[in-house]
């Protein structure tokens, strides 16, 4: 088809993409995530194989990879976080990226959580209680690291075994589950927010999944550890678990992290 088939096809004449707009509207797509289908080219890319019918994209390159971060760095901070510094980004993506590799800010320990806490509440996540003091259980803060943490969204929440691991496990179990995950043990608690609530809420626009918790590896009174907690009907929130504990609900985050300069 020549260019002047292809703008007929969509333009006025044929209304082709107003009644696509229409019908993707009524599917839950806001006219902001077409904004980014159209800046994001690791998003244009996917919306692309799916409308030829592929599942989806398995390899990114390091230039669509940095501007991927670049757009969700800008949209982060409309939210109130830092902008991402764009030399730690090319240099992240200089070491080998992956299309599951996401950037992670460097946040200060003494403020890290409540900042995403805030940006989760700009982002139009609900906080329990709705606000975010009364959400923020009393432990360890960590300062998030500049770096690359690989997470796929698709993963969160979900068991890998029959024996519906890493749920129904305590802290220990649990923790080498996350090791032979790939992972270096648990997230932080600030990590948790930001790649399992915060990221995918700005990226596809929800969270794709029912929710729980997710064991952390802050400490708090005791010796006990943080979870990150989320649900529809009760919001988010940072709260304490015991390290015995085990339950139906309490899943962990495995620590796939790179951090700059490594």
């Amino acid at each position: 088809m020549n260019g002047t088939g292809s703008k007929s096809a969509f333009g006025p004449g044929m209304g082709i993409g107003h009644e696509f707009g229409l019908k993707m509207f009524s599917e839950g797509v806001s006219p902001s995530m077409f904004k980014l289908a159209v800046s994001d080219p690791i998003r244009r890319a996917s919306v692309g194989a799916a409308l030829r019918g592929e599942i989806s994209l398995a390899t990114i390159s390091p230039e669509d990879w940095i501007v991927r971060e670049r757009v969700v760095g800008e949209s982060l901070a409309e939210l109130g976080l830092p902008m991402f510094d764009q030399g730690d980004v090319v240099k992240a993506a200089e070491k080998g990226v992956g299309i599951y590799d996401r950037f992670v800010p460097s946040l200060p320990k003494e403020t890290a959580r409540k900042q995403l806490l805030k940006a989760c509440e700009r982002a139009g996540v609900k906080l329990y209680t709705g606000n975010s003091k009364d959400g923020d259980y009393d432990g360890e803060r960590i300062a998030t690291v500049a770096g690359v943490f690989a997470l796929d969204y698709a993963s969160i929440f979900k068991p890998t075994n029959a024996e519906q691991h890493p749920y129904v496990l305590p802290y220990d179990q649990q923790m080498g589950w996350a090791t032979e995950q790939g992972g270096d043990g648990f997230s932080t608690a600030e990590e948790a927010i930001y790649m399992a609530i915060l990221r995918p809420k700005v990226e596809i626009g929800f969270l794709p999944y029912i929710g729980g918790y997710i064991r952390c590896q802050n400490t708090c009174d005791s010796g006990d550890s943080l979870g990150v907690y989320w649900s529809a009907g009760n919001g988010l929130r940072v709260s304490r678990w015991y390290r015995s504990g085990a339950g139906w609900l309490l899943w962990a985050l495995p620590r796939k992290f790179r951090a700059l300069g490594a």
